[in-house]
């Protein structure tokens, strides 16, 4: 056996042994807890996900029909960017209401893009088809089913839904995706302000810039998060 084959046995072991059930649990707060309506999809087949896969050709068959993955991507996945995983995924985290919500999303649409028996077994482009999901899930989450309850997102929720999560809690959120803390939670990168808000900022000015319309929305620098150390 070449050392591929045995780092792809490894990964398809611990995958189906551990990871899968994350995935299963968390997709059942999320469908119970989270969605706002019931997917037929899910209910459809969650006695399947239940119960236990045993190849990647049974995974796919799975996921494709529980995300419409053929009906919502044909051909190539184009104009992904990894800083949009990072903007969806520290929006969720710091902004995210509710942490046992918050960690279904992770633990199961998260989990699912950044799994590297997934992108190993499956393909580069399955996995950036379950990538493009999570990020369609989350900023419904922001977008459509309440977490933000305001008609249209601009940079100064960012720190008016800065929600109340401890540094652990982010952290071991944070870990799952393979992130770090951020070194202030009222100020986050550029790009990540870019997806949560849709607003570019200028590269050389971004920070004093975010200061002026916290400022301008009336939010002292009193209220604006602690620096955190972090090392």
């Amino acid at each position: 056996m070449s050392n591929e084959e045995e780092y792809q046995q490894l990964l398809e072991q611990e995958f189906f042994q551990l990871t899968w059930k994350s995935i299963v649990d968390g997709l059942s707060h999320f469908h119970e807890k989270v969605l706002p309506y019931k997917d037929d999809r899910y209910e459809k087949l969650s006695p399947v996900l239940g119960k236990s896969l045993h190849s990647a050709d049974q995974l796919r068959k799975v996921l494709t029909e529980l995300n419409e993955l053929d009906d919502r991507f044909v051909g190539e996945v184009l104009h992904w960017d990894e800083q949009l995983l990072q903007g969806a995924t520290y929006s969720l985290v710091y902004l995210g209401q509710g942490i046992e919500d918050v960690a279904s999303i992770i633990d199961s649409f998260g989990a699912l893009s950044v799994d590297p028996f997934i992108q190993f077994s499956l393909g580069n482009e399955f996995s950036k088809k379950l990538k493009s999901t999570y990020l369609d899930t989350v900023g419904c989450y922001f977008a459509e089913w309440g977490a933000i309850q305001e008609p249209e997102i601009f940079p100064v929720h960012w720190q008016m839904y800065l929600n109340d999560f401890t540094c652990s809690e982010r952290d071991e959120l944070l870990n799952k995706m393979d992130l770090h803390p951020l070194s202030n939670p009222s100020f986050p990168p550029r790009h990540v302000m870019k997806w949560f808000s849709g607003v570019s900022f200028d590269e050389d000015d971004y920070l004093s810039q975010l200061l002026d319309v916290y400022s301008e929305a009336g939010i002292d620098d009193d209220e604006l998060a602690a620096p955190r150390v972090i090392g």
